[in-house]
């Protein structure tokens, strides 16, 4: 009679040696073969959202989508309107409003009390990305899908309770600003984090006042350099005007941004809240200009990489960009997304995976 023969102790651990070293061999590849596959659907998403925008000024006589603040009331006292005297909207054509408000506790949208809000710039720009016009950027298309478009799929965030970062202005969600609690330490402006992976372009995006500033709210005003050195004039940006912009196919228009929690609720800078890396803007912030390296173009993404409060907002690995101030170190504050590169839509409507050594190719202010 034959007896079947079994493995020996050391015929097995072989065969588990070599198993193991296979595993160690490819979990490295499959790890980066994701990392590859999630960057390629970070940058379809800037794509598509940078070619809506185009799709949004064609309709919109040139203009994009505001990310300055509704303001409450005009200076007339009337409720609603963009309160700003080079962009006047009585007729609520030049922009993209809504007059219902989303509840996600209930899931209805209910009217607005005071008449006509400025859409967030997200929400602006669903009805360009396969949604409904009385739809928000966190629940169009089926089942609410559509809304990935907005969201960085190497995003750390995405599996907390509330994932991205501040949308900040006219967020159309809840009736009485942020259902969220805020975190420790951050003052009352707190507006909630909402799912949105990428910042706009603030200095294009802004509306201007004066003469003089962009307008991120009324209490929240920048100058930016009207040429590439921090000695140039201060003025005001492109006021939402896609023809302001010099170079359509070298400025950024949006890009991965957003970087959290926010050491203690403040930035490098302090006070003002449009520097505050969890916020989704990206800003030359000319204020600021003069800290900068001499040979630094202030008008680039180099200049916000090399500032101390602007580049907080940079999602690359800590081997790239220093540390988020505030970070006493060793703490994943969502800053790694893609390694060493950040995906960006121009103004033109391309999307390019760009490097740092490439920051200073990539305008900001878009004189």
């Amino acid at each position: 009679m034959n007896r079947r023969k079994g493995f020996t102790l050391i015929e097995l651990l072989v065969v588990i040696s070599i198993i193991a070293l296979l595993i160690a061999l490819l979990l490295p590849a499959l790890a980066r073969a994701k990392q590859l596959a999630d960057s390629i659907v970070c940058l379809s998403n800037v794509r598509q959202i940078g070619l809506a925008e185009n799709m949004f000024a064609n309709e919109h006589k040139g203009l994009v989508q505001p990310d300055t603040d509704t303001g409450g009331k005009t200076s007339g006292g009337q409720p609603w309107n963009l309160e700003y005297t080079e962009t006047p909207d009585p007729d609520h054509t030049m922009f993209a409003y809504r007059y219902t408000t989303y509840d996600p506790a209930t899931g209805q949208y209910v009217p607005n009390a005071n008449g006509p809000v400025l859409k967030d710039w997200a929400s602006a720009l669903v009805p360009y990305l396969g949604g409904q016009e009385n739809q928000s950027f966190m629940n169009f298309g089926t089942n609410g899908a559509g809304s990935k478009v907005f969201l960085c799929p190497s995003d750390p965030t995405l599996n907390d309770q509330y994932p991205g970062y501040q949308l900040f202005n006219n967020v159309a969600v809840g009736t009485g600003g942020s259902t969220q609690p805020a975190p420790s330490g951050y003052p009352g402006y707190f507006q909630g984090y909402y799912p949105v992976s990428y910042g706009v372009n603030a200095d294009i995006a802004s509306a201007n006042y004066n003469g003089q500033y962009a307008a991120f709210n009324p209490g929240w005003a920048f100058q930016i350099s009207s040429g590439s050195s921090s000695s140039s004039a201060p003025t005001a940006g492109a006021g939402c005007k896609l023809s302001s912009v010099a170079n359509p196919a070298s400025t950024l228009m949006f890009g991965d941004c957003g970087v959290r929690p926010n050491p203690g609720g403040m930035d490098a800078q302090g006070s003002n809240g449009l520097f505050y890396c969890d916020e989704t803007y990206y800003t030359s912030a000319y204020t600021y200009a003069s800290a900068l390296p001499a040979n630094v173009n202030v008008e680039t993404l180099q200049a916000v990489a090399d500032d101390a409060a602007l580049r907080d907002r940079i999602p690359l690995a800590p081997d790239v960009l220093p540390l988020p101030l505030g970070d006493p170190g060793g703490n994943n504050m969502g800053w790694l997304r893609h390694g060493t590169t950040i995906n960006i839509a121009f103004v033109d409507g391309h999307a390019e995976e760009v490097s740092p050594s490439d920051f200073h190719n990539v305008f900001v202010d878009p004189h």
